[in-house]
């Protein structure tokens, strides 16, 4: 991950990433496992982390698809269901997200990057739905995301 930093000690002996999440959601994972240690977490608002991707129109889509194909793979391993929130809290964070672009950007590049974050939505929202049924064909055997052939 390249948003998280932790001392190397509690790091090792809070077990390290979870290798099983080769694509997606190792430090959320990480997370659940630190906090439940009792160890405390901090936000650093200075600490800015920027990743650069060369991408294509696929190649993005492919990557959200990738992340929803790992969230399902989180939940079973945290043998937890995913959070029931109530549609108005849903609609309020999508509407949120869709909307910041617009309160600090110029238009043209506000309505670029809102539908960028929408399709990356779609695309995670198709990625977790398509793992989470194949999760429950017969055939389906618990492997990494990133091995898998995604449709597209």
């Amino acid at each position: 991950t390249g948003n998280l930093a932790a001392p190397r000690g509690r790091f090792l002996r809070t077990g390290g990433f979870d290798e099983r999440l080769g694509y997606a959601h190792e430090d959320r994972e990480f997370c659940a496992r630190w906090t439940a240690r009792g160890f405390e977490m901090q936000a650093v608002p200075a600490a800015v982390v920027r990743h650069a991707h060369d991408f294509a129109m696929r190649s993005f889509c492919r990557q959200h698809f990738r992340y929803g194909e790992s969230a399902v793979e989180y939940y079973q391993i945290r043998k937890c269901v995913r959070p029931g929130w109530p549609a108005a809290v849903r609609l309020r964070f999508y509407a949120s997200l869709l909307g910041r672009p617009w309160s600090t950007l110029a238009p043209g590049r506000a309505l670029r990057i809102s539908a960028m974050l929408a399709l990356s939505q779609v695309c995670y929202a198709y990625g977790y739905y398509f793992s989470l049924l194949a999760s429950h064909h017969p055939r389906h055997r618990f492997h990494k995301p990133s091995t898998r052939t995604s449709p597209g």
